[in-house]
């Protein structure tokens, strides 16, 4: 899945962390935020992880790094999600929560 998103992009992403795999996934999706206006919701990105904003491989990175690059990224962002057993069961391991506006 990939999304160009104008800023406010309108995500609350979580980290997860289960077993040797960890990642970054959309949680939710703010209403009336780029997200949301491009049609998409909280179970668009169920069992998916970020991989790749823009350019930029994130599949290896930490929950700061890709929260970094996202608010200091052009006003245009593309952000690629990728299906991964992992990122389904994000109710396990360790979580950590941050929006996007």
């Amino acid at each position: 899945l990939s999304l160009s998103l104008k800023k406010l992009l309108g995500l609350i992403l979580k980290e997860f962390e289960i077993g040797s795999e960890r990642g970054v996934t959309a949680k939710d999706v703010l209403q009336n935020r780029s997200a949301y206006a491009a049609g998409y919701n909280a179970t668009s990105f169920v069992g998916m992880k970020i991989v790749r904003i823009s350019e930029i491989d994130m599949s290896s990175r930490d929950f700061s790094n890709i929260v970094y690059l996202l608010a200091t990224s052009q006003s245009l962002t593309c952000i690629n999600f990728e299906m991964t057993a992992a990122a389904t069961n994000t109710n396990l391991g360790r979580a950590t929560m941050m929006m996007m506006r």
